[in-house]
């Protein structure tokens, strides 16, 4: 596991387990709390500033303007209580700004190469946008085609899906300000 993912889960394990033994459990949950900012409006998401300055929830989901992160970051760390920053996430699966082929695409050229390099660039970009965390690589072996995300997955090859997930992962993670991944497996 690389270090900035390490680093992550036991920020997370450690503050929620610090704010429980100090009986902190408001906040404590609250680290566990996200809000997905995909449908909301403008209006809707400055309506969590005061959320977020009140420590009410750890994280958020696809936000990327990054003033609006910037106003969301400062009012929880500035008003919070505790003082305990927001984590911005999205899913780049393929891309951020710059879209790449699918991972089922990308497995298809057999070359770990170009995989890493389009999730370093995609890193580059997430990153300056305020996104510091992914769900990506999607690490499923994929066999039956009918599964909706399948085209989330390298397919249906256990080693051909293991080296590219490392070299997505390094691509994530091996540049001057990287993006924590999360590996998702879906037990179907």
């Amino acid at each position: 596991m690389k270090p900035i993912l390490r680093l992550c889960l036991l920020a997370v394990v450690s503050l929620t387990a610090a704010c429980s033994a100090a009986g902190f459990y408001g906040e404590a949950e609250a680290i566990l709390r996200s809000i997905d900012t995909l449908a909301m409006s403008p209006a809707e998401i400055r309506n969590y500033y005061a959320e977020a300055a009140a420590g009410t929830f750890g994280s958020t989901l696809n936000l990327v303007d990054p003033v609006e992160i910037n106003k969301i970051q400062r009012a929880a760390v500035e008003n919070s209580r505790l003082g305990i920053p927001l984590i911005f996430a999205r899913d780049v699966i393929h891309g951020f700004h710059t879209i790449f082929p699918i991972p089922l695409g990308q497995a298809a050229s057999f070359d770990p190469t170009i995989v890493e390099e389009g999730a370093r660039h995609a890193a580059r970009e997430a990153v300056a946008s305020g996104v510091r965390w992914t769900f990506s690589p999607m690490v499923d072996i994929s066999r039956d085609s009918r599964w909706g995300r399948i085209a989330e997955s390298f397919g249906e090859d256990p080693y051909l899906t293991s080296e590219l997930a490392v070299a997505m992962l390094n691509g994530y993670q091996n540049n001057e300000k990287p993006l924590a991944a999360f590996c998702t497996y879906c037990q179907r």
